[in-house]
């Protein structure tokens, strides 16, 4: 055999089997065995060889047997041989001469076999691999070998697909997903799939020779997770909850735990008989939100109906006797209806002559809403009128002090000047009814103190003067003006 060398600045090293066509048409099949790889000294390689034999690409590993089938067009045909390793680019230098033999196949053998050291590629110095090549291959009557297919179909899009073939070699890589379709040598393929918030995904899938093949990968999606914590009353109440991204809904008991996706939420809590509540949360990934309700029986509205349609004093006392107790979780418009027909019925009943139970009332409505003020104006009248003068200024006194700004400002000044007026009437009839002189004197001079503040608060004021204030003002000065003079001539 001839020596051939050729040098490559890059250092590797191929090895290629081509046949040549000769004559007759008819299709043959060499069947290849690769064993093993051996240096110059006869060592073992143990590196991998890459090999490409009719262009075909094969991947050659330490300790694998590889086998495959190259088309020949005759009996006769010639092979070259191409291989890269260790840097190094070796051509074969000569081509074999090819005869079919029956019932044999044709093995290429890169092994240490005896008998072959006149195969030996003898390359200058600088190459430090070389090969020993068997020379004795037969054609075969294999049929021959068609390309096979491969697609792809994934779900969600612009999703990271790798493909590798049997060898590991990487035969696709796209970040778009979709594949039409991959033309390669029959064999077994594995793939990989991956994005970003999903969960990855692999597989193999075989392919025959001319067959076509379709994958289906669906990656699903990591759903970040909180938790929902449910204490509605009643307790048969349906609590329909909505993630406002998703659009999911789920229908949730009224009391538990419940594992949901993070994200912004709207609910609605329904239960026959009572008024629904609707709302809305914010879960955070790896947090506990909380739907704490008690739901207002629709009861309460027709107890509200009644009472607005009170219109005589026998009505007005079964009403005000069949109130509840009080009562939590409440909407505000219901809130404000239903305090608002409890002042006016407490005010029916003081002014139709159950004066102790309109009283009654309006404490039940402070205590049940604090903040409530029109019910401290009335309630520290009825106590003044009543006689109870210092319950009357302890009911009154807040609106001019800690609980000044939680009246709506618009109505902030004329509920403070309401309520020092009443402080001072009240001053004002404890000395008409007080009979002990000393203590007469005292609180006339302290009613003419509280008046005298009224009458100058209310010519400062920028306030527009209603009817019922220019009244307060009115019956100030007059209050004053008597006290004055009573105590002056000594009463």
């Amino acid at each position: 055999m001839q020596k051939a060398i050729s040098k490559n600045t890059t250092l590797s090293l191929f090895l290629l089997i081509m046949l040549c066509l000769s004559g007759c048409s008819e299709t043959k099949h060499t069947s290849l065995t690769i064993l093993d790889c051996i240096d110059q000294d006869e060592n073992r390689l143990q590196q991998e060889v890459e090999l490409w034999i009719s262009g075909r690409n094969v991947i050659w590993r330490p300790g694998d047997r590889i086998e495959m089938s190259i088309p020949m067009q005759s009996r006769e045909g010639s092979i070259s041989i191409h291989a890269n390793a260790e840097g190094h680019t070796m051509i074969s230098p000569e081509s074999f001469h090819v005869k079919r033999k029956e019932g044999l196949d044709l093995v290429l053998m890169f092994s240490r076999d005896e008998g072959i050291d006149d195969m030996v590629y003898d390359y200058e110095d600088d190459f430090l691999d070389e090969y020993y090549v068997t020379e004795e291959f037969y054609v075969t009557e294999e049929p021959a070998i068609q390309d096979s297919g491969l697609s792809f179909s994934v779900e969600p899009e612009n999703l990271m697909l790798t493909v590798r073939d049997q060898g590991n070699a990487q035969i696709h890589i796209s970040s778009s997903g979709n594949v039409r379709r991959l033309e390669h040598n029959p064999g077994t393929f594995r793939w990989t799939a991956e994005r970003q918030g999903y969960e990855p995904r692999q597989g193999t899938v075989s392919v025959a020779g001319g067959e076509t093949r379709n994958v289906n990968i669906t990656l699903d999606r990591i759903i970040p997770m909180g938790s929902l914590r449910i204490d509605v009353n009643p307790r048969n109440a349906d609590i329909r909850v909505r993630h406002r991204a998703t659009g999911e809904s789920r229908t949730l008991s009224a009391e538990g735990r419940y594992d949901l996706e993070a994200g912004s939420y709207e609910y609605e809590a329904t239960a026959s008989g009572y008024q629904s509540y609707s709302g809305n949360f914010t879960l955070d990934e790896g947090a506990i939100a909380v739907v704490a309700r008690d739901l207002r029986s629709t009861s309460l509205i027709s107890l509200i109906e009644r009472i607005e349609n009170v219109s005589n004093l026998q009505d007005a006392l079964r009403v005000e006797q069949s109130l509840p107790g009080p009562g939590q979780g409440m909407s505000t418009d219901v809130s404000v209806r239903y305090y608002s027909a409890l002042n006016n019925l407490a005010t029916f009943l003081f002014e139709n002559g159950e004066r102790r139970r309109g009283i009654n009332l309006f404490n039940k409505i402070v205590q049940e809403d604090d903040t409530n003020f029109q019910a401290r104006i009335r309630l520290g009248e009825y106590y003044t009128l009543e006689g109870d003068f210092e319950e009357g200024r302890r009911v009154v006194r807040p609106l001019y002090g800690n609980m000044k700004y939680v009246v709506p400002p618009g109505d902030r000044d004329l509920i403070e000047f309401t309520a020092r007026f009443i402080v001072a009437l009240s001053f004002y009839e404890q000395f008409r009814d007080e009979s002990d002189p000393s203590r007469k004197r005292d609180t006339g001079i302290r009613a003419i103190a509280e008046l005298e503040d009224v009458i100058s608060r209310y010519e400062a004021a920028r306030i527009q003067h209603s009817a019922q204030l220019s009244d307060y003002f009115d019956k100030a000065k007059e209050y004053r003006d008597i006290l004055q003079a009573e105590l002056l001539t000594g009463f």
